[in-house]
């Protein structure tokens, strides 16, 4: 009686060990969002800057983003008040950035993740930036920064990162 009463207790001991070490193999984040400036004015006309040639991530990202924005009331055409300019840059997520300044020194712009045996692939960091300028001053009104850790970044993740984005413009 008293050995399978201990059976379960070391099945739970053992879970703990082996669990923390599958989650470690996964190399997917959370999407970290950051934003400033003001919200776009409701129906403005858009413009969204083509994206680079043969560049299939960003042409993903900027149909999505076209249609996001279209379904939050914005007219997007080739001739409009704001234009959407956006970059993507990926890189390997073991490697930090930084950035120097006389004054205030060393700054992590973006820390380097842990690589661990369990991961999946060699992990990769997306960042995003997305600004709404206004074609008149020449100033950005809103801006929206997205950033997340993954595999082989694919269209669902381009469409999940312009509809995010296509939020951000069109709210604070």
């Amino acid at each position: 009686m008293t050995f399978s009463k201990r059976i379960p207790s070391l099945n739970l001991v053992l879970a703990l060990p082996v669990s923390l070490a599958l989650s470690a193999c996964a190399v997917n984040s959370e999407m970290a969002v950051a934003t400033s400036g003001t919200t776009l004015p409701g129906g403005a006309a858009l413009v969204i800057a083509e994206p680079a040639k043969d560049a299939a991530l960003e042409a993903g990202f900027a149909a999505s983003l076209a249609k996001g924005l279209s379904g939050k009331g914005y007219t997007v055409s080739q001739e409009g008040a704001y234009l959407v300019q956006y970059g993507i840059a990926v890189r390997d997520a073991s490697v930090a950035l930084l950035r120097a300044d006389e004054t205030a020194g060393v700054e992590v712009v973006s820390p380097a993740r842990r690589s661990y045996l369990l991961d999946q692939c060699k992990a990769q960091h997306l960042r995003l930036q997305v600004a709404a300028i206004d074609q008149l001053t020449g100033k950005s009104v809103r801006t929206a920064t997205l950033a997340m850790n993954g595999c082989d970044f694919s269209a669902e993740d381009m469409a999940q990162l312009a509809s995010v984005a296509a939020d951000r413009l069109a709210t604070n």
